[in-house]
């Protein structure tokens, strides 16, 4: 694909995308199913719920007892959280050339922002983001439209513009993606690429993203 503009805006995603969260997220669940009696709560069963809506992933994991879940994973994560995650391989650099090239950045995540505003602050990380949007700040979270439209709106950006990506790990950030008429950046990690799914790229990880933008400029 032959692409030599830089993109206006780079909205992205936060746990799987920019930092890696998983296993401490699991951790948090783990801790609420023990909370709960439930018993043991296995990788491959989180997987199914990583990246969902936060309504979603609580009601499906716990049923009728979803709000006091959300207050005894909330309390595990909010102890916990900013000295269990680490910044992906190649992050930093990544978000240091997009600000010094004067791209508009953001992040749109279904985590809570209150925890992402931690999490950024312990990395050093505030100078690189006009907007953070997370769950529960927009009328709808993702794969709605409503959570990256109000990012949008918030750094003073038209929506519906395919010079205005937006980046993520899961099919809920494709749809997001899509459904905001912008264009949608797959980091693939090790997944595999899921059926009838369009991104407009697919890149392995952060590393691979910061060298597609430097093949933007070339001549």
């Amino acid at each position: 694909m032959t692409y030599h503009i830089l993109p206006r805006a780079i909205f992205f995603d936060w746990d799987g995308t920019l930092v890696d969260s998983y296993s401490f997220l699991h951790s948090a669940h783990s801790h609420t199913h023990a909370h709960f009696n439930m018993g043991a709560f296995s990788l491959e069963a989180f997987k199914i719920y990583f990246g969902k809506q936060r309504d979603e992933i609580f009601k499906g994991i716990y049923g009728k007892k979803h709000e006091e879940a959300r207050m005894c994973f909330d309390a595990f994560v909010q102890e916990h959280h900013v000295t269990n995650i680490n910044p992906m391989s190649g992050a930093k650099e990544l978000l240091d050339y997009i600000q010094e090239s004067g791209i508009i950045s953001g992040i749109v995540s279904n985590k809570k922002s209150s925890f992402i505003k931690d999490e950024i602050a312990y990395f050093g990380w505030d100078k690189y983001f006009s907007s953070i949007i997370g769950s529960g700040d927009a009328s709808k979270d993702k794969p709605a439209a409503d959570p990256l439209l109000f990012a949008l709106s918030q750094v003073g950006v038209e929506a519906h513009q395919k010079d205005i990506w937006y980046v993520g790990d899961t099919q809920t950030d494709i749809d997001c993606a899509q459904n905001s008429a912008c264009a949608s950046i797959f980091i693939q990690q090790e997944q595999e690429i899921l059926e009838n799914t369009y991104p407009f790229l697919i890149v392995e990880n952060c590393l691979g993203l910061h060298e597609f933008l430097l093949q933007c400029v070339k001549k």
